[in-house]
């Protein structure tokens, strides 16, 4: 199940966007709402198994649903140079990866990891957790082939997914990139702390500087 708002003119970019872990689609339409609120389109991607959408969450099934949604798209004749790929968190890792597969105007990246199994490490550094996780997302292998502009939003004080970590994956990446450190911020707070103003304006720059 996806939700799409198409967009009010043809200078309007659209952005596909993939929400993190917790929570569902529902209880993050006001991020949808800010999304569009200078008339972007949005098409926001629900996955296998959450919120009773079918299927059972697996990384090659919320990589199939990002690309079946991003199929889509191309099918209403949206060129790639209008698509935005956006994320948070979790969806990070399906939006880098769908990013290193097809053309779009840009990233933009909120709470990224570089991967899943770097993230357990972490959790669990005296076992070998890292070997354990299935679905590792490995963000910090794509990062580099990604061929459009980046835009990396992470919380200086994010509690679960540490900054340093966020870092070193818009390290990696080639460039043209864009770092927007949110001071004080943590994992789940950005959105309070008015992100949606960095998001739609680099999302309509992308768009706007690839005509």
């Amino acid at each position: 199940m996806s939700l799409w708002r198409a967009p009010a003119d043809q200078t309007k970019p659209v952005i596909i966007h993939f929400h993190g872990n917790a929570g569902s689609m529902a209880s993050r339409l006001p991020i949808y709402q800010a999304l569009a609120q200078d008339g972007a389109g949005v098409l926001a991607v629900g996955y296998p198994g959450y919120g009773g959408n079918p299927g059972k969450p697996s990384e090659e099934a919320f990589y199939a649903v990002a690309q079946a949604n991003y199929d889509w798209l191309l099918a209403a004749d949206y060129d790639p140079d209008r698509i935005v790929i956006a994320a948070q968190s979790l969806g990070t890792g399906v939006a880098t990866w769908l990013a290193s597969k097809n053309d779009a105007a840009g990233l933009i990246l909120e709470a990224a990891y570089t991967g899943m199994d770097d993230m357990a490490q972490r959790q669990f550094p005296i076992l070998p957790a890292r070997l354990l996780i299935k679905d590792r997302y490995r963000s910090i292998d794509r990062i580099d082939q990604i061929n459009m502009p980046l835009s990396w939003i992470h919380g200086t004080n994010d509690e679960l997914i540490p900054f340093v970590m966020g870092q070193t994956l818009f390290d990696a990446a080639k460039g043209p990139k864009f770092a927007h450190p949110i001071k004080n911020g943590g994992h789940n707070d950005l959105w309070m702390r008015g992100i949606d103003i960095l998001v739609r304006r680099d999302a309509q720059g992308f768009m706007s500087n690839t005509k």
